[in-house]
């Protein structure tokens, strides 16, 4: 007998029915690209962040985060030496240089090793195996800080929610994670203001709010589309 690592299909027996209504919602009417239901809303609601910029995946969350915070050409950017190639790869894909610092017995950046390192650009610490990294500890070293929380939905620290540490939280929603959609899915939340614009137009192709057509920078085409926000609400 095969028993499944993993039975998706168990997790989601329960919510079928909500899941074909929102399937027939975006085909009703024809509401197929952007987040025009709200997930990003409830999302940063949940979280307590005032704005969440819903996109395509968590790996495009942390290269719009590095995009936003528009480092130098080559930054050096802190991620831990254990975590899913993603974190590093976002670094590589923004046009910067991953510095890989030492995980200790839990699993997490050790911040004794991370303090040894000099003229870091951004440090991403990653949420994982269900524990918390020191994010306050981490900022106190004076660098900018983007939380990699793609399998730490929920999690909080004293009470606060893990991405609203640093300026910007990272999440993924891909199937297997703690808040999973049917697909592939990400979002990063800050509260600033300016932040969020900048991550919003990188991932709407370079282009404004105002107007879709008018590309102010360059940028990617990283939307949540309107059935996967459906879901994860």
């Amino acid at each position: 007998m095969r028993v499944p690592y993993n039975d998706m299909s168990r997790i989601h027996a329960g919510l079928k029915d909500s899941f074909h209504t929102a399937l027939e919602t975006v085909l009703n009417e024809s509401a197929f690209v952007d987040d025009r239901k709200g997930f990003g809303n409830a999302f940063a609601e949940y979280v307590g962040s005032t704005k969440c910029i819903p996109c395509a995946n968590g790996t495009d969350a942390i290269y719009l985060a590095l995009m936003a915070l528009e480092l130098k050409p080559k930054s050096r950017v802190a991620v831990p030496a254990v975590s899913y190639a993603a974190t590093a790869m976002a670094v590589v894909y923004a046009g910067h240089v991953p510095v890989f610092i030492d995980v200790d017995e839990t699993g997490l950046m050790d911040i004794n090793k991370l303090k040894l390192e000099t003229n870091l650009d951004c440090i991403i610490p990653v949420h994982l195996f269900g524990q918390c990294c020191d994010v306050e500890e981490i900022i106190k070293l004076g660098v900018s800080v983007i939380e990699d929380c793609a399998q730490a939905h929920g999690a909080k620290i004293n009470g606060k929610h893990v991405g609203t540490f640093g300026v910007i939280g990272c999440f993924s929603f891909y199937p297997g994670k703690n808040l999973g959609a049917l697909g592939d899915a990400g979002a990063c939340i800050t509260d600033d203001m300016s932040l969020a614009t900048k991550m919003k137009r990188y991932a709407s192709l370079g282009s404004t709010p105002e107007n879709r057509y008018d590309h102010v920078s360059v940028g990617i085409n990283s939307r949540l589309d309107c059935l996967q926000g459906l879901f994860l609400i």
